[in-house]
């Protein structure tokens, strides 16, 4: 499943209609399906930081290099993990691109009631209970593995 996620994220780059999709899912993206992958991503790195043969997940871009493996000082890991860790923080990312803030608020009837909350895509400002608690679900789940030191956003790819 956590292959799959890799695999299927915005990428920037060429084919990529808008940069601003980098790191959502789907095109366009919207900010649900980006927010319950994040949430799967996170639920998959917890469960193998506490499995008890201390299993390390591969997850890649390359599709041959997919699955759950014992732990390895093999290099494929280590650039497994890295290609998790991007797609959580990209994802992120984009996340925070949706949520309401004053700019994007602005032309709204009453701004004041929706800043904080998710819409549901850059470009749709349609609002959900359910769009904003996967969103604030999965940056919390974000902001715990940080924390802990198994995620580490802000090192490279845009400045994250």
């Amino acid at each position: 499943m956590a292959g799959a996620i890799v695999v299927a994220r915005n990428r920037p780059g060429p084919e990529l209609p808008e940069p601003d999709w980098a790191g959502g899912f789907y095109l366009p993206p919207r900010s649900a399906p980006t927010s319950t992958r994040m949430e799967g991503l996170i639920a998959i790195t917890d469960l193998l930081a506490a499995l008890p043969l201390r299993g390390v997940f591969a997850a890649s871009a390359d599709p041959s290099r997919v699955g759950l493996l014992a732990e390895s000082p093999h290099s494929t890991t280590t650039t497994a993990l890295t290609d998790v860790e991007d797609t959580l923080c990209s994802a992120a990312d984009y996340l925070l691109g949706t949520q309401f803030r004053p700019g994007s608020a602005l032309f709204l009837a009453e701004p004041e009631r929706v800043l904080g909350a998710f819409r549901r895509s850059l470009t749709n400002f349609q609002l959900r209970i359910d769009t904003s608690q996967h969103a604030i679900s999965a940056l919390l789940g974000l902001a715990r593995l940080h924390e802990s030191g198994r995620v580490t956003c802000g090192r490279a790819e845009g400045g994250r």
